[in-house]
C-alpha cells in the first residue's frame, strides 16, 4: 500500500503532531499536471469511501502536500476513514484531539482513536499511548503504563512501513531501563534497546550507546566503540554526541588529547543548542587558556546555556559583569544573574549574593529581585532532553577565570553528563 512519509514528533516526550508550516512547497511545474491528475483521483476514489484514499486525503490537507493547508477538512477526512477502521487515520484523528488541530482539543477522544489504531498493532499508536502516560497528558501519569505501551511498539514489525514510532519507543525503554523508571533498573536490557533502535539510526540513541561503552553500563567499557558511536550519533543531528565527542577530546579517552578539537567540537554541539557546550564555549572565552580571551563571546555563550537554566553559566555571567577585565562593570546586573543562579542551584551564588548586596541600595535590591522573579517565571524550570540526564551524571564543571575574592569560585571536574 502506498504511503506518504510524514515526520512526527512526541513533543516533551508527550503526545503531539508535527505542525508543519501552511506555506507547503509549491509543486514543480514539470509535475503540475501529474500532480493534479493524481489528485483528482484521489479526490474521487475518497468521495466514493475508499477509506486509504480519505486518509491520504486527509494527509495531505493536514501537511499542506497539494500546496493548501486545511485541518478541519483534514480532521473531517480522517474521521470518514477512522469510522471505516483505518488504523493510519485513527492515529492522526487521535493525534489531532490531543493536540486540538482542525478540532477541539479532547483528551478521551484522543485516547479512544489512539487505542483504535492501537489494537491494529500500529506502532505510533502504541508509541503516542506510552508518551501520554510518560508525560501524564490527558491521563495520569503512569511510567509503569508507559513502559508497556513501548515495549508494545518496541516488539512491532512496522506492518505498516514506518518506523518511527517503534524507534522512538525503543529508545524509550532504553531511559527507562537506564534510570529504573516504569521498569526495574537494568543496564543490559537498556543498552538492547538503545542497540536496537542506534542500527536503526536514532541519533539520541546512538550516542546512548556511546554513553553505555564509555562508562562500561550494562556492557564491557571499550573507549573507541564509544567514540565511534558518538561520531555517528553526531552525524545525524544529536548534539549531545556532539558534546560528548568534545569530551572525549578534551579529555583524550579513546582518542589522542586534543584540546582545539574538543573546542570544535563543543561548538557544533553548542551551535545545535546543547547548554553544556555553550556553558564549555564561555568557559574557554573568558579563561583565554585555549583560544584567546574574549569577555563578549564569553557572556554571549554564558546568555545562551544561562536561558537554557544551566546554572553555572548564570553564576558566570554574574563574575563576568561583578569582576570582568574587559566588560564594564554592572553590579546590579551581576546580582540578578547571582540571584537567578541561586534559585537554580548554584552552590556558589547565595555567598556571592550576600557579598554584593551590601554595595547596593535597599531600593536596587528590591528592583533586582523583582527581575529575577520575572526572569525566572519567563523562563521556568528548563528540563533536559532525556537522553542528557540518561546515566544521572553531574555536568562537567569547570572553572572559568580567576575570580576575584567576592564570588569565590567553586573548585572544577572533569566529569561528563548523560
Amino acid at each position: 500500500m502506498w504511503r506518504r512519509s510524514v515526520p512526527r514528533l512526541l513533543a516533551a516526550i508527550g503526545a503531539a503532531l508535527l505542525v508543519q508550516s501552511a506555506a507547503a512547497a509549491a509543486p514543480h511545474p514539470a509535475h503540475e499536471t501529474a500532480q493534479s491528475d493524481e489528485d483528482q483521483d484521489l479526490r474521487a476514489k475518497a468521495l466514493k469511501g475508499d477509506p486509504d484514499s480519505e486518509t491520504f486525503l486527509g494527509l495531505d490537507l493536514y501537511f499542506g502536500d497539494g500546496g493548501v493547508v486545511d485541518r478541519v477538512q483534514a480532521v473531517e477526512w480522517f474521521q470518514k476513514a477512522a469510522q471505516q477502521g483505518n488504523a493510519q487515520a485513527q492515529y492522526y484523528l487521535g493525534m489531532a484531539y490531543h493536540e486540538g488541530q482542525g478540532v477541539g482539543r479532547d483528551f478521551a477522544l484522543a485516547q479512544r482513536w489512539l487505542r483504535a489504531a492501537a489494537q491494529k498493532y500500529y506502532a505510533d499508536a502504541e508509541y503516542a499511548l506510552g508518551a501520554t502516560y510518560l508525560e501524564g497528558a490527558g491521563v495520569a501519569a503512569d511510567s509503569g503504563e508507559a513502559v508497556r505501551w513501548f515495549l508494545k511498539a518496541a516488539g512491532e514489525a512496522s506492518p505498516h512501513g514506518d518506523d518511527s514510532g517503534i524507534m522512538l519507543s525503543q529508545y524509550l525503554l532504553a531511559l527507562a531501563y537506564a534510570k529504573g523508571e516504569g521498569a526495574p533498573k537494568d543496564l543490559e536490557k537498556s543498552v538492547f534497546w538503545a542497540r536496537k533502535a542506534a542500527e536503526q539510526g536514532h541519533a539520541e540513541s546512538q550516542r546512548l550507546l556511546g554513553e553505555a561503552y564509555a562508562f562500561g553500563y550494562g556492557v564491557k567499557p571499550d573507549p573507541v566503540a564509544a567514540l565511534a558511536w558518538y561520531r555517528r550519533g553526531s552525524e545525524g543531528g544529536s548534539a549531545a554526541a556532539a558534546f560528548d565527542l568534545g569530551v572525549a577530546y578534551e579529555t583524550g579517552v579513546g582518542v589522542a588529547m586534543d584540546v582545539q578539537k574538543a573546542l570544535e567540537w563543543y561548538r557544533r554541539a553548542a551551535e545545535r543548542g546543547d547548554a553544556r557546550a555553550q556553558y564549555n564555549l564561555g568557559v574557554a572565552y573568558a579563561s583565554g587558556e585555549q583560544i584567546p580571551r574574549d569577555e563578549s563571546q564569553a557572556r554571549t555563550w554564558f546568555e545562551k546555556a544561562a536561558d537554557q537554566g544551566n546554572p553555572d553559566a548564570q553564576y558566570n555571567l554574574g563574575v563576568l559583569y561583578c569582576c570582568g577585565q574587559t566588560l564594564a562593570a554592572d553590579p546590579t546586573t551581576a546580582l540578578l544573574w547571582f540571584t537567578v543562579a541561586s534559585h537554580s542551584g548554584s552552590p556558589d551564588a547565595l555567598a556571592a549574593q550576600e557579598r554584593l548586596r551590601p554595595s547596593l541600595t535597599p531600593s536596587e535590591i528590591a528592583e533586582i529581585d523583582q527581575r529575577a522573579q520575572a526572569w525566572i517565571r519567563t523562563h521556568g524550570a528548563t528540563e533536559q532532553a532525556p537522553a542528557l540526564d540518561a546515566l544521572q551524571r553531574e555536568p562537567i564543571r569547570r572553572r572559568s577565570t580567576e575570580r576575584p575574592a567576592p564570588p569565590s569560585p567553586s573548585k572544577s571536574d572533569h566529569r561528563t553528563s548523560g
